[in-house]
């Protein structure tokens, strides 16, 4: 019994289920994050269906009502974890647990505790993150995104972002696609989805008033940026801050 389905507390909110943290995220954004759990029924994963179909639970009861049949019917064993107790379940199991509100109490204290608290990494002066805004201009630790804004000042803004894209490092990747949203949206559109099927957490910072409670970088859902960027969120703190340089 390979995969697991985590919900709170080690397997949870610690980060061992990204795609956990990645509902705490995108419970956030209702709007756009029902057609990402749809996306995730799609995966080979049962553990990542699962978690789509919490989503769709949480945003919208009518598409969960019409998939979850499908769960209830699956005997196929998984490793069912809430907070640090876990034991053998089946997927049958877990989908009616999701449509009982079982899985509820344990959502909404993580999510609680992520918008009180945050997912956060200590700041050094070694510390890379993907930075976007105030902050990436004013510190030393952010030289990439300086670099990435004075790309997007050069004639070869397109070409210089589309070889961002193609690096094996996130930060390069994301900034590529953040340069491909400002220089042609066409090719953004062509190299989202690409991406969309990857799961990662990226070290991240926006803006000072955006963690004015708390100075760090915050361990990122890969998916929750890519919504950000496919909304265009981070446009307006790019604009700012190339007429800062």
């Amino acid at each position: 019994m390979s995969e697991s389905f985590g919900i709170g507390g080690t397997l949870g909110i610690d980060s061992n289920e990204p795609y956990y943290l990645e509902i705490l995220y995108l419970l956030n954004y209702p709007d756009r994050a029902a057609s990402v759990f749809h996306g995730w029924l799609k995966s080979p994963d049962l553990s990542t269906q699962l978690y789509g179909l919490l989503g769709l639970h949480e945003l919208d009861p009518t598409a969960f009502r019409r998939v979850a049949p499908h769960y209830a019917r699956n005997l196929t064993p998984i490793w069912d974890t809430q907070g640090c107790t876990g034991w053998r379940a089946t997927v049958s199991d877990i989908a009616w647990k999701i449509g009982t509100n079982s899985y509820r109490p344990w959502l909404e204290q993580d999510r609680k505790r992520f918008r009180d608290e945050g997912h956060f990494i200590p700041l050094t002066k070694d510390t890379v993150c993907f930075s976007v805004g105030k902050i990436g201009v004013d510190q030393v630790y952010t030289t990439r995104y300086r670099a990435f804004l004075a790309a997007l000042l050069s004639d070869k803004a397109l070409e210089k972002s589309t070889a961002l894209l193609a690096s094996a490092d996130w930060i390069d990747r994301l900034y590529g696609l953040l340069g491909l949203r400002l220089t042609d949206r066409a090719a953004f559109s062509r190299a989202l989805p690409r991406i969309q099927a990857q799961c990662a957490q990226v070290p991240y910072q926006e803006s000072f008033l955006h963690f004015a409670r708390r100075y760090a970088v915050a361990r990122m859902p890969l998916m929750v940026l890519l919504v950000q960027l496919e909304a265009g969120d981070n446009e307006k703190l790019v604009q700012r801050d190339l007429l800062r340089l």
